[in-house]
């Protein structure tokens, strides 16, 4: 027998404010008539406002407040910004008009954010039609949670009658109004007698949206002091099917938000009727039909699946709308191309005027900049040049350590001459007067001559200076000199297998040809001029990068120390673009070797495929697990994160104690926080586009309806669907309703509701239990899940002693979600003497104060706070210090009197 299906919705929104009033129709509707109340039931989920002497609420809508828009022009154009609202409320607050951060009244249970009621005040009166009335002629019957501080209710009931001029407030327990209505009805539905509670002692559950209460009523009254409250309700609830439904399904987590989670709540889930939540699950383990007559289908619509452009409709384009925009762009492009010429041309000019001898820097993408002129070209562009620049640098190298050995043999055989002539008595004038004087090429610094492309090739050491005899310096230094010129001049030959004076011509000349082709294909003047320009510059820092610091002026040295920075983030930035074309090539390569895998054997590699999936789901659940139990502070995670911190602060793994602080000098510390986080935001997003890629790949090879074969019965707490447009539910939708008895479930330390009721009725008088438990009134949106009743009727028989089970009696409100403020309608409207004794009125308020309350049938209990605590004396304690302290203490071992 297979389940039911049940097909993913929104709540209709637009029945929120479906029964607004315009000022005339509330003026035709005969509502002005003060014995007629405004009801508004200040749910934490709904707010439902309306007229006492109607059925039902006219407004229903979440309570939340924000601020509307500014009015701004755009481009020429105003924004389409309703101007005469300054507050949305309700589904209107996320809507265009209105501003982002839609705030909520409630902090849990509580209407804490005092500043928007007033907001929210506003917009309802102004929905019920009273915009244009001077003054509210109508009392205001309010509803609050049980044990209502009395600073929250003080600021509701300051708004009513300074902000609108109220002439009368009563405040009551929302659950209590619905058991007065249900009370007030007979079998046939009518409503006859007059209002009060079916019986005198009774117990209320109200489970709502953000806590469940268990309310004792003893003789028509509220006991408070047995009141019982769990801090989980429908909220809770509605997060914990959400999580759950966004883990096990990661591809519908954008569809699976928190309405249409909530949508799913009521429409499917339900609550266990047995105690045994246990043996209830171990049941449908066993028991293959019970798990497929039980399970739920959820449907996912198409607007709503992976890929899909969203609800609306695609547009129809026609063919000239396509040309025209085309148009456009390219009109938009050539405006932004003009704009960049210009600015360059202006760059160049302000460069020209400043010389071009300004700084320059260069990075690994090609883009080179010599004072304020920046020549752009492409990377391909720049190797294009570079390598025939390279071998021409390096023939002219050669050339050069050529030159510098015809030099240095000169200067070697002039020194020859000068001593044959001293031994022979001849004047030493015959030496020549320079150190360049030998030949006509001889380079007076040692160093290596300028070459055609304007590049310093060798960097031999100069000639070495100081010594006073010409003869003694030439001796000095010429053989060592000669050596190297010639040691540098053989290693380049060898490298460059170069045979001979006319082959190393011919290299250059080929050289230079296979420059002048590189031109070519540039083809651009300037672009060319930027590249040899560049060139020049990398030899050059080459060259000031292998001389040493001892010859380096301080500017010198300081641009070197750049150049070695500049050089070392543009080596990581290559090796990074190296990983990564790698890594596009070993793709590329899987790619490849997949396809071939594919046309080889598609069954082996669909079931590849389906492995690979199922590692991936499993490790989403597994981090999204980790991560939902690292919220909690007694769970595993948080121990070994706060284990971690201790560590790090005890002066493990670098700590500061036991030596200095070394944290962070290795690679390895930093994973600490690695490990305290617990995920890594950039692998979750690679593998859920794997994910995605791989689900599009097992859809285009085997049918829709075969793509996961169902397991039978229970087979793991997750399973996949039959296709990706559905969402299997079983589990959840038991374990979701059951956190209401369970609340370690979803790690809320608390008992259940079973013991909340057992320990509020155990806190009665003897004698009346027996009688409070034949009148168990449930209310509350939470109680409209099937079996709910059934429930606690079998949890009190279970608590309670076995006689009573023929006097337990449970029953539910006809409409849980309405009836709290139907009742506070019936209230207002037939409540005749009982209103009028509860009514606050302008009178009471100045005399009592905002907080006072009048207690009535479905009122809290008074109780006033107590006055601020002051001294007559006016004394002001002044602090004591840690130093003062100290001072008292060694006053007292020495015997001294203290400063104090």
């Amino acid at each position: 027998m297979e389940g039911r299906t049940y097909v993913m919705q929104n709540r209709d929104e637009a029945q929120a404010f479906a029964g607004q009033l315009t000022p005339e129709a509330y003026k035709a509707a005969g509502l002005a008539d003060s014995s007629t109340a405004i009801v508004l039931d200040m749910g934490s989920s709904m707010v439902r406002a309306g007229y006492s002497s109607e059925s039902a609420p006219r407004l229903i809508f979440p309570p939340v407040v924000t601020r509307g828009r500014e009015r701004r022009k755009r481009n020429g154009v105003w924004d389409e910004v309703d101007v005469s609202k300054k507050n949305f409320v309700g589904y209107e607050a996320f809507g265009a008009f209105a501003r982002s951060g839609a705030r909520s009244l409630f902090e849990g249970n509580l209407m804490l954010n005092n500043y928007l009621i007033e907001r929210l005040f506003d917009e309802v009166l102004v929905k019920l039609g009273l915009a244009e009335e001077s003054e509210i002629m109508h009392p205001f019957v309010v509803t609050e949670t049980v044990c209502q501080p009395n600073k929250i209710r003080a600021s509701v009931v300051e708004i009513l009658f300074e902000a609108y001029n109220a002439i009368g407030v009563v405040l009551g327990i929302d659950a209590l109004f619905s058991y007065l209505y249900n009370s007030h009805k007979d079998a046939s539905g009518s409503k006859e007698g007059p209002i009060g509670f079916r019986r005198e002692c009774a117990l209320i559950v109200d489970s709502s949206h953000t806590a469940t209460h268990v309310l004792p009523i003893v003789n028509r009254k509220l006991a408070g002091s047995s009141c019982k409250r769990i801090l989980v309700g429908g909220q809770q609830q509605t997060n914990t099917l959400q999580k759950r439904l966004q883990m096990n399904f990661p591809h519908h987590a954008a569809a699976l938000t928190a309405a249409r989670a909530e949508m799913v709540k009521e429409n499917v889930c339900e609550t266990i009727p047995t105690p045994f939540y246990a043996d209830f699950l171990q049941k449908l383990r066993a028991d293959q039909d019970a798990f497929e007559r039980l399970k739920v289908t959820l449907k996912v619509p198409d607007a709503l699946l992976p890929g899909s452009a969203g609800t609306a409709s695609p547009v129809e384009v026609s063919p000239e709308e396509i040309e025209r925009k085309k148009q456009l762009r390219a009109e938009a492009g050539r405006r932004l191309f003009e704009m960049m010429q210009a600015k360059r041309r202006a760059n160049q000019a302000a460069a020209g005027g400043n010389g071009a001898d300004g700084d320059k820097t260069g990075d690994s993408t090609g883009r080179w900049k010599r004072g304020k002129l920046r020549a752009i070209f492409t990377r391909q562009e720049a190797d294009l040049m570079f390598e025939p620049l390279e071998d021409l640098f390096e023939l002219e190298s050669v050339l050069s350590l050529l030159e510098i050995v015809v030099q240095r043999q000169s200067e070697r055989d002039v020194l020859a001459d000068y001593e044959s002539l001293g031994a022979n008595g001849s004047s030493a004038a015959a030496l020549p007067s320079g150190p360049g004087a030998a030949g006509a090429n001889a380079n007076p610094t040692g160093a290596s001559s300028t070459t055609a492309l304007g590049v310093t090739g060798s960097t031999l050491p100069a000639t070495a200076d100081g010594a006073s005899d010409p003869a003694a310096k030439l001796d000095a230094a010429n053989e060592r000199l000669i050596f190297q010129a010639e040691d540098a001049f053989y290693r380049a030959v060898v490298k460059r297998k170069c045979r001979s004076v006319d082959q190393l011509k011919h290299d250059i000349i080929r050289a230079v040809e296979a420059v002048e082709r590189a031109k070519k294909l540039v083809n651009n003047g300037d672009k060319v001029n930027a590249i040899l320009e560049a060139f020049r510059n990398k030899k050059a820092d080459d060259a000031l990068l292998a001389t040493a610091d001892n010859k380096l002026t301080v500017e010198q040295i300081k641009e070197k120390r750049r150049l070695r920075v500049t050089r070392a983030a543009n080596a990581v930035r290559d090796k990074a673009r190296e990983q990564r074309e790698a890594e596009k090539q070993r793709l590329a390569d899987e790619m490849a070797r997949r396809l071939q895998f594919k046309e080889e054997d598609p069954e082996a590699y669909l079931k590849e495929l389906r492995a690979e999936r199922d590692e991936l789901l499993n490790r989403i659940k597994r981090r999204e697990a980790a991560r939902l139990s690292g919220s909690d502070r007694r769970s595993l995670a948080s121990r070994n994160r706060m284990r971690l911190l201790a560590q790090q602060a005890d002066g493990g793994a670098g700590g500061p104690k036991g030596g200095s602080d070394t944290f962070g000098m290795n690679d390895s510390d930093w994973d600490v926080y690695r490990d305290m986080q617990g995920d890594n935001s950039e692998e979750e997003d690679e593998e859920a586009t794997r994910l995605e890629k791989i689900d599009e790949e097992i859809l285009s090879m085997v049918p829709h309806d075969e793509i996961y074969k169902k397991p039978r019965g229970f087979d793991g707490l997750f399973y996949v669907p039959d296709s990706l447009d559905e969402i299997p539910l079983v589990f959840d939708r038991f374990r979701t309703m059951e956190t209401v008895w369970q609340p370690s479930i979803i790690g809320v330390d608390q008992v259940g509701l079973a013991e909340a009721m057992t320990l509020s009725i155990n806190s009665l008088p003897e004698s009346l239990r027996p009688v409070i438990v034949q009148e168990v009134f449930l209310t509350g949106g939470v109680c409209n899940s099937p079996g709910f009743q059934d429930r606690v009727y079998n949890e009190l028989r279970m608590a309670m002693p076995s006689g009573w089970g023929d006097k337990i009696q449970t029953w539910t409100a006809a409409d849980p979600s309405l009836d709290a403020w139907r009742g506070a309608a019936l209230f207002a409207q037939k409540g005749e003497g009982a209103f009028r004794d509860a009514l606050i009125s302008r009178q009471d308020y100045e005399e009592m104060g905002a907080e006072y309350l009048k207690e009535h049938l479905c009122s809290n209990q008074y109780v006033p706070s107590p006055p601020e605590a002051k001294d007559p004396d006016n004394y002001t304690r002044r602090k004591d210090s840690k130093k003062r302290r100290k001072d008292r203490e060694l006053a007292a071992r020495v015997g001294l009197p203290s400063s104090s």
